[in-house]
């Protein structure tokens, strides 16, 4: 997932995205114990979208606590 589309969504969108995001990451550790996952760049690709949503929401959050301040 690309940066420029996260940014597009709203809060409730984003959190519903990194909550499937988890959920696919769950299956692909659960998947790899059994030794069903073939991609494993697939994981590596998970962590990083989570990590971009994680961002952009503390990007979001010190933006809020800024323009409380003024």
């Amino acid at each position: 997932m690309k940066y420029k589309e996260l940014i597009q969504k709203n809060d409730k969108q984003l959190d519903k995205e990194l909550n499937d995001l988890y959920k696919n990451l769950r299956d692909f550790r659960f998947g790899m114990v059994a030794r069903e996952i073939k991609n494993v760049k697939a994981i590596k690709n998970v962590k990083k979208d989570i990590a971009r949503i994680l961002t952009l929401k503390k990007e979001r959050d010190i933006a809020k606590s800024l323009e409380e301040e003024k």
